[in-house]
């Protein structure tokens, strides 16, 4: 996904840093290094499995579709869980383009039935914020929250789900 604001760079960033994927000039100073929280401990002392959680996240977009339904957008894996895992009820819609990293989107349902004109317009934003951004008819899987859950080991935002439909859109900017 692309950054759109220097605060978004920075928090990726440190995302990636916390996960050890970048050392040398771009890595953290050893007083930073040594000032972060040790790694949560589980049974018998032995750390958590998954990876590291990064700071932050940022404040995920939040949209209104034609049709009046509230969108939630994460740009980040952190942005993704708190979407996806704490404002999402069981009975909301969530997206994502299929095969490539990518924003969660979620049609927050609030007890109505949700048109397919607003799975559409949500499927398009969750195209144009994905690594799918420059095709023209990008495949996106939508299911019902219920049906998403963490990823055994895998860090924030990583997700498997069941239960899928999939239509094909053209990423749109939600922004425009």
């Amino acid at each position: 996904m692309l950054a759109d604001a220097p605060a978004e760079v920075a928090l990726v960033k440190a995302e990636v840093q916390s996960a050890g994927y970048m050392r040398g000039a771009g890595a953290l100073p050893s007083k930073e290094k040594k000032s972060q929280k040790t790694p949560k401990k589980g049974k018998g002392g032995k750390p958590l499995k998954g990876k590291p959680v990064a700071p932050g996240g940022g404040v995920p977009l939040h949209l209104q579709s034609h049709d009046g339904f509230t969108i939630l957008v994460g740009k980040n894996s952190r942005q993704n869980e708190e979407v996806t895992f704490h404002q999402a009820t069981a009975n909301d819609i969530w997206l994502h383009a299929r095969g490539v990293p990518g924003a969660h989107v979620i049609i927050k349902a609030a007890g109505r039935d949700i048109p397919a004109s607003t799975i559409e317009q949500a499927a398009s934003i969750a195209a144009y914020y994905s690594q799918a951004r420059g095709t023209t008819a990008t495949p996106v899987d939508y299911t019902l929250q219920r049906h998403v859950r963490h990823m055994k080991g895998g860090g924030p935002g990583m997700v498997v789900y069941e239960r899928e439909r999939t239509v094909y859109v053209a990423p749109e900017n939600p922004e425009l």
